[in-house]
């Protein structure tokens, strides 16, 4: 009588290291924008976003209830920079106490936390508070120096 040979059972789990993991978890959280960044693009390059508010080194765009930096074409040079977003309120009292004493709310951040490279462009969303914005403030910076491009525009209504 033959028998089958008994399976061998894998008993050692695979155990990720560090850096796998961590890759994991960032591929993971960084779908759903990356998904989401690839209709804003289309958008953008079809021009069913319209023009842009500001154009500069990246091109602004106003979307729904965020700015939309795009830079067509792009290379790891336009993103070594961090960008500034200086939100100025119609009113001053919907800033945090911290924040009235400069007049307006800062949401600067690197290119690495909310950019995406995409068909050889940049794109960049950055959402918008709730509260009503009287203008912006926004451009590139490497530290402390001059900024490599800014832009100013006032919001034509309360957003």
């Amino acid at each position: 009588m033959l028998r089958a040979p008994a399976a061998r059972l894998r008993t050692e789990a695979f155990v990720p290291n560090d850096q796998q993991y961590w890759k994991a978890v960032r591929q993971q959280h960084r779908q759903p924008r990356l998904d989401r960044y690839r209709l804003l693009h289309e958008a953008l390059v079809s021009g069913d976003l319209g023009a842009p508010l500001a154009r500069s080194t990246f091109d602004i765009h106003l979307g729904d209830r965020a700015l939309i930096y795009l830079k067509r074409p792009c290379n790891t040079d336009d993103t070594q920079a961090n960008f500034f977003l200086h939100i100025f309120p119609v009113d001053e009292g919907d800033l945090p106490p911290f924040r009235r004493q400069t007049g307006f709310d800062n949401f600067d951040f690197p290119f690495a936390y909310r950019g995406e490279f995409l068909n050889g462009d940049c794109i960049v969303e950055a959402l918008l508070p709730d509260y009503p914005i009287s203008r912006i403030h926004t451009g590139q910076f490497v530290s402390d120096e001059e900024p490599q491009w800014k832009a100013e525009f006032p919001m034509s209504r309360p957003r």
